[in-house]
């Protein structure tokens, strides 16, 4: 895409030096679209694991907060919260130091947003934490779309057998990577990112309830990584197995 473009992208992440950093520095240096990517290290006692991975990459714009915000469920909502009023960018973009996003994932929800939409949100792929592409997420983060029906799966591990009766949760869901959205508009809608382990439900929440509407890209451009067993909890259903993590994947 033309780098001419009138509008400017931010991306911002919240990290605790976590070594998966370097590969989402990595996927947003490789968008299509130009972009600024803001670095919040959450802590001091993270500074010296993160700095070590950020002189790396002189691009990025490093900030270093002397307390930890994401505690007490909070995780990267308060730093996502303040973003929208520390920024200068007219699009916010966030992405998690353990995720990853596809070269187009900038460029296609700009176009989005160019062509009438709020905001603008793409979809997510499952990958394992050896960078191994899983499912994409067809049920959880679909933002205005919901599934057609539950899900009965049954799972047989070492002789014990469980059903397991998946319920889809009608409270919509766009998982925080999965946005771009005009900074004027994240204003307004900000103290939702602020809500105890649900802050990206309660944005999106924020965000309808002030009328403003979001269309998806369609495009599965977050590539997630997911800890299976725990959005399943597979020691819940087979308490009596100690399962390895072969054999919970």
């Amino acid at each position: 895409m033309n780098k001419q473009n009138s509008k400017t992208v931010a991306v911002v992440t919240s990290t605790i030096g976590r070594p998966e950093l370097a590969l989402a520095i990595k996927s947003v240096q490789n968008q299509t679209y130009p972009c600024k990517h803001y670095v919040f290290v959450d802590g001091n006692i993270f500074w010296d694991k993160a700095k070590s991975i950020l002189e790396q990459f002189p691009d990025v714009i490093p900030i270093y907060l002397p307390m930890n915000t994401g505690k007490n469920g909070i995780l990267n909502g308060a730093i996502n919260a303040a973003a929208a009023f520390l920024v200068e960018e007219d699009i916010i973009c966030y992405l998690d130091d353990d995720n990853q996003l596809r070269e187009d994932h900038v460029e296609s929800l700009v176009k989005v947003i160019e062509q009438g939409s709020d905001f603008a949100y793409s979809l997510r792929s499952f990958y394992d934490s050896n960078q191994q592409f899983i499912c994409h997420d067809d049920y959880e983060s679909l933002g205005n779309w919901t599934t057609k029906e539950n899900m009965v799966v049954d799972v047989i591990l070492e002789k014990a057998q469980q059903t397991f009766d998946i319920t889809h949760n009608t409270q919509n869901l766009v998982d925080t990577n999965c946005y771009a959205i005009p900074r004027e508009i994240a204003l307004k809608a900000t103290h939702g990112w602020y809500t105890s382990n649900i802050g990206d439900r309660a944005f999106f929440s924020n965000l309808k309830s002030l009328d403003f509407q979001g269309q998806t890209s369609g495009k599965y451009t977050v590539k997630y990584t997911v800890d299976l067993d725990k959005i399943i909890s597979f020691h819940n259903f087979f308490p009596g197995l100690i399962l390895s993590d072969e054999m919970k994947n």
